[in-house]
């Protein structure tokens, strides 16, 4: 302790990051986006978008078995998230930020690899850092459910806890009926 009183955490530590993400499934993309989110600040929110979207090719996945997939993935990885809360779809830029806003504990800055995210966050006044994306052709949920939907195999492209997930039989039986949906077989 020094004369003045206790050091103050450093100041980047001391801070709370929020990463928003449909996370559809969670890739190894994100894991590089939370990881670099984890070192700026000294705790983590995770806001998984679109929670009210499942059973479509866009957002095969519900909210629940998203945050079990992002659990398994963080754990895998060795973050720590403080949170990981589910943010319902308002379809409106203009009040997406608050209604983030009102559903996430208090955070800092957001990090983010989406330049819409981060024009949206810096436009309400919020700080954004912005992470560069890797590998963004082979690592982006697009291009990752269109190889699940193909029956292609995706080790590559998400961690081994959430491929594990996407093994289960309930995962695959899910992929199987909106790839037929989405063709018009059912």
């Amino acid at each position: 302790m020094s004369p003045a009183g206790p050091t103050p955490p450093r100041a980047s530590r001391a801070r709370t990051a929020l990463v928003i993400g449909r996370f559809q499934p969670p890739h190894q993309g994100h894991i590089h986006l939370l990881r670099s989110a984890a070192s700026s600040a000294g705790s983590l929110v995770v806001a998984i978008g679109s929670a009210d979207k499942s059973h479509s090719v866009r957002d095969p996945f519900t909210a629940g078995e998203r945050i079990r997939m992002l659990h398994a993935a963080l754990d895998e990885a060795g973050i720590k998230a403080t949170h990981i809360i589910p943010v319902d779809d308002l379809g409106r830029y203009a009040l997406w930020v608050a209604h983030v806003q009102a559903h996430c504990p208090p955070f800092d800055l957001v990090v983010t690899g989406s330049p819409l995210t981060e024009r949206l966050f810096r436009d309400a006044g919020v700080p954004v850092e912005t992470v560069e994306t890797v590998d963004r052709e082979r690592l982006e949920a697009t291009s990752v459910r269109a190889r699940l939907f193909r029956g292609e195999d995706v080790t590559d492209a998400v961690p081994k806890r959430v491929r594990d997930i996407l093994s289960e039989p309930w995962a695959r039986e899910r992929i199987d009926a909106v790839r037929r949906a989405a063709e018009g077989e059912g």
